[in-house]
């Protein structure tokens, strides 16, 4: 690894996963004391899925209620199973960003939780494109509202396998996916079928596959 960006520390690395590997230790905890996340009374667990072209087709959020006399859940989605352009994207976006900033202004103190950047990144950038105030108002919030829970385990845990949603969550967790081929990229092949199968029963075979894919997300 010489001719790559910090070689050593590639090494140092790759030794400490190996040496995990070997004695069967999926997490490591990198960082000392208690780890505080924020909560509250509704949390929304945000979750998106875009086609191969990178273009959003699919808004999930797991809404939770933990003051219920037991934390219920439920799914809220916000899907459109055609050919996606930058027109319909922006259509798709609006109904779940307007949908979302309705809700954490009717439960102040409420958070929504993602899992890397990229829930972040694109709706800064379709936003661009939406001209309704409520979706201009909840881009100003997220610095607030939206949560990061890769930050937080990148900043205090070490995976053998990376620290991936699915390498974490089947792994030190014990969370299993529905689907037995669950994936980001396998779940593009998927979106291409619920589109454009010849049969109707396919396309709904698909479709349901993609929800139940992306509410385990």
């Amino acid at each position: 690894v010489q001719h790559r960006p910090h070689p050593d520390e590639r090494l140092r690395r790759a030794r400490k996963r190996a040496k995990m590997m070997m004695t069967g230790v999926e997490l490591e905890r990198t960082s000392e004391g208690s780890i505080e996340l924020p909560h509250s009374r509704y949390e929304l667990d945000l979750d998106i899925e875009s086609n191969i072209e990178d273009k959003i087709y699919l808004w999930g959020i797991l809404v939770t209620d933990r003051k219920a006399p037991e934390p219920q859940s439920h799914y809220v989605s916000f899907a459109s199973f055609e050919n996606i352009t930058d027109a319909s994207e922006a259509k798709l976006a609006a109904e779940a960003l307007t949908w979302q900033y309705d809700l954490l202004m009717a439960h102040p103190g409420s958070f929504v939780y993602h899992y890397s950047d990229y829930e972040r990144t694109h709706i800064k950038r379709v936003a661009k494109r939406i001209d309704d105030p409520k979706v201009k108002k909840l881009v100003r919030i997220m610095r607030n509202r939206f949560f990061d829970l890769f930050a937080v385990m990148s900043k205090n845990f070490f995976g053998a396998h990376g620290l991936g949603l699915k390498a974490v969550a089947t792994g030190p967790v014990g969370f299993h996916w529905r689907d037995e081929s669950p994936s980001g990229l396998n779940s593009q092949s998927w979106f291409d079928m619920a589109v454009s199968a010849a049969d109707v029963k396919t396309r709904e075979h698909y479709r349901v596959r993609l929800l139940e894919y992306n509410e385990d997300d």
